[in-house]
């Protein structure tokens, strides 16, 4: 079953998102640009002002999950539907990338190096994803710019807990902590979707990979 591809792109990654679409379709994957007029956008806009409204991350990655649940409800089930960030590309076969669907319907990514999420997490979003203690601190943040799921309940049902999560300004965004706690000592800067998809994948039990990229 033919791959899908999707990815996001705002006007000023136009010209990345179109050589990532080119270099995708050039190894076989069906590629698809969502771009902000997209109703799916258009939705969150309305529905999250305050977070899509964010420079960073184009509203701090919050339309990851939805666009490609979106992708996902448009194929049959056992399609593999792999998301990737615009300002990547393919440079290589992505087959046996993609034959990693076939047997694990969510197969997430690893950082290169050794980021730990309590370094790149701040407290409120542990504290609100009930994760708040060691098991969690000391987790290796994964990698959100490349995710791949194969089409289906399962795959289904984790990205939308993985939107809910997200549609959270105090969990995903930038805003100082509410809850009382401080960061943890050694607490950089929260890394917003990768933070809350680190937790949310190890609660779910979801099948985790090296980084299929030269970059990361």
């Amino acid at each position: 079953m033919r791959a899908v591809h999707v990815s996001y792109a705002t006007p000023n990654l136009s010209q990345a998102g179109k050589l990532l679409l080119k270099s995708a379709r050039r190894l076989g994957l069906d590629s698809h640009l969502y771009t902000p007029d997209h109703p799916v956008l258009v939705d969150l806009a309305r529905k999250y002002p305050s977070i899509m409204a964010a420079p960073r991350g184009a509203g701090y990655w919050l339309w990851k999950p939805f666009i490609t649940l979106d992708m996902m409800n448009r194929v049959p089930d056992g399609t593999p539907v792999l998301y990737s960030d615009a300002a990547l590309t393919f440079i290589a076969d992505p087959a046996p990338l993609i034959a990693l669907s076939s047997q694990h319907p969510v197969c997430l990514f690893k950082m290169g190096g050794r980021m730990l999420q309590g370094a790149w997490t701040k407290r409120d979003c542990f504290v609100e994803m009930d994760a708040d203690r060691e098991e969690f601190w000391s987790l290796p943040q994964l990698w959100a710019g490349m995710q791949l799921y194969r089409a289906g309940p399962e795959a289904r049902a984790f990205l939308k807990l993985l939107a809910t999560a997200m549609a959270s300004e105090v969990r995903l965004t930038d805003m100082p902590n509410i809850h009382g706690l401080p960061n943890l000592p050694g607490f950089v800067e929260h890394r917003h979707d990768q933070s809350v998809l680190t937790i949310l994948a190890r609660q779910q039990g979801a099948a985790i990979f090296r980084s299929p990229s030269q970059e990361w």
